[in-house]
């Protein structure tokens, strides 16, 4: 397991290993984030984009839709 850790390089890869154990699932996060809330894949792409490239929104909204996704991902990870 640590080794796919190691070698999950993107986001999206570390999420669809933590979400399906499998880190080639990465085209199936957007669509299972969604499932579990709408809008959350919004936000993931949102916080994936600004690591990269800055934010150019609201950054207290973005805490704020980052804080539910975060909540909403442990607890359907638990």
């Amino acid at each position: 397991m640590e080794a796919e850790i190691e070698n999950a390089d993107t986001l999206t890869e570390k999420a669809a290993l933590a979400m399906f154990g499998d880190a080639y699932r990465g085209g199936d996060v957007l669509r299972r984030l969604n499932s579990w809330r709408p809008a959350a894949a919004n936000t993931y792409q949102a916080l994936n984009r600004g690591a990269h490239d800055g934010h150019h929104g609201s950054l207290r909204t973005l805490v704020g839709q980052a804080r539910v996704l975060t909540e909403t991902i442990r607890e359907r990870l638990r």
